[in-house]
């Protein structure tokens, strides 16, 4: 789909000038039809800055693309073509953020708050001192501490042989049900 999205033409650049001028339309005007279009025009930055940004080689690149979408817009809203920089220039430095918090909120699966410090160590790529990873020995002769937890997830296995069995005693029960004599199990 992003592919897709991304060789459309209307997701073809727009000239820096013509940029300029449609945002300058748009401060003036908030009429949505410009905003489309520059947000249309600008697509390809938002993928190339979520694909430079992903930590998960592209596991949620088109989550990162959609909250690169949101920065953009917010972009283009705040966008003072008086100020003499060009949009995708200004536009970069809010799909950038937008990208960095959706990956810091989405990290884990619990949240936990941060202080500035955590969300430096973060987006440099260390983790932060309170914070232990499970693949982390607990000595240097005992195993990483992942080996302790139980997992609580039956084996695979285990699993289809209850589905199947599952599904057998169904089927035979609809056949009694039916008034047919139950076939043994094959």
């Amino acid at each position: 789909m992003t592919q897709q999205m991304l060789n459309s033409p209307r997701t073809r650049p727009l000239p820096a000038d013509e940029q300029l001028r449609l945002a300058d339309e748009y401060r003036r005007t908030k009429e949505r039809r410009i905003e489309k279009t520059l947000v249309e025009s600008n697509l390809r930055l938002v993928a190339k800055l979520a694909h430079q940004l992903d930590r998960t080689r592209g596991r949620c690149l088109d989550d990162l693309i959609q909250e690169g979408c949101l920065g953009l817009v917010e972009g283009i809203r705040r966008f003072d073509p008086t100020r003499g920089v060009h949009l995708s220039t200004y536009a970069a430095f809010w799909i950038r953020a937008f990208i960095m918090k959706y990956q810091m909120n989405n990290i884990r699966l619990v949240r936990a708050v941060r202080t500035r410090a955590d969300r430096v160590a973060f987006f440099r790529g260390t983790v932060g001192l309170s914070e232990v990873s499970l693949d982390t020995p607990l000595a240097p002769d005992r195993g990483p501490l992942s080996d302790l937890m139980a997992d609580p997830t039956p084996r695979a296995d285990h699993r289809l042989e209850t589905a199947d069995l599952a599904c057998k005693t169904r089927r035979s029960a609809a056949m009694v049900q039916r008034g047919l004599s139950a076939m043994p199990f094959t």
